[in-house]
């Protein structure tokens, strides 16, 4: 069963929870009026929940236009289509040309 917490005790003792969350590895379920409210876990596990979520397709970072554009690029980086910038001279030319 996961640990709980009430909003007023995070309010007053956020520090001690936070430091538990990280010494134990799991979830605090914060509780609002007797309901769940949210959550506080460690970063240690939100990295490896997010991990699990990307790898399982169930978490999308970017949306779908941004995403056809990250592919676009890599299309675009392998067949060769890019400017290697090296300088800040470099970069203002580039840009000059634009």
């Amino acid at each position: 069963m996961f640990n709980t917490v009430s909003a007023r005790e995070l309010q007053t003792s956020y520090t001690k929870v936070l430091n538990k969350a990280k010494m134990t590895n799991e979830p605090f379920i914060v509780m609002r009026n007797n309901k769940p409210a949210g959550a506080v876990i460690s970063m240690d596990l939100l990295k490896k929940l997010t991990t699990i979520l990307i790898k399982s397709g169930d978490l999308e970072l970017v949306d779908e236009e941004t995403e056809k554009r990250i592919g676009k690029a890599m299309e675009d980086l392998k067949a060769g289509r890019h400017t290697t910038v090296r300088t800040k001279a470099e970069l203002d030319e580039y840009l000059k040309s634009l």
